[in-house]
């Protein structure tokens, strides 16, 4: 595999952005979720138009390798990672990692005393992973669809 850089996010990777989403909703959370709770989560295609305004808001990075993106994580300066998405054909090959890594690094100079997230029932192994820790499950609503995921941290010991 060739080597992995990041960069930070931009309005300007919505595509890519997009593209990640859905193929992660769509093929790596297939096994964790029902058909209608995979649609109300990422619909049937990608919207680079929602993901433009949305990135605005956002800081963290995108995994990129051989001028693809192939991932993204952002954070808010609380240490909450709000998006955290690799290409199912780049899981388990270190995206997730570094990606975490770069976010992390920036919640401690931002002063967070922990990183938090609410992880997908396909998400939450990776998280235990970098040590977050199970607070509870919860279900949130999508389109009227009930989707369960995990309220998950890590205290940032200084």
């Amino acid at each position: 595999m060739s080597e992995i850089t990041l960069r930070p996010v931009t309005p300007e990777d919505a595509s890519s952005v997009a593209w990640v989403f859905h193929r992660a909703v769509w093929i790596g959370a297939k096994d964790h979720y029902t058909r209608a709770q995979l649609q109300a989560w990422a619909g049937d295609v990608p919207d680079p138009a929602r993901w433009r305004d949305r990135l605005r808001a956002l800081s963290g990075f995108v995994a990129m390798i051989d001028d693809i993106c192939v991932g993204v994580m952002t954070m808010d300066e609380t240490g909450y990672i709000d998006l955290a998405f690799v290409a199912p054909g780049f899981a388990g090959q270190g995206v997730g990692h570094a990606l975490h890594q770069a976010v992390e690094a920036r919640a401690r100079e931002l002063g967070a005393a922990t990183i938090h997230t609410h992880a997908s029932r396909a998400a939450r192994g990776f998280f235990e992973r970098q040590g977050l820790r199970v607070e509870t499950a919860q279900t949130v609503e999508r389109e009227g669809v009930a989707l369960e995921n995990f309220i998950m941290s890590r205290h940032l010991g200084r």
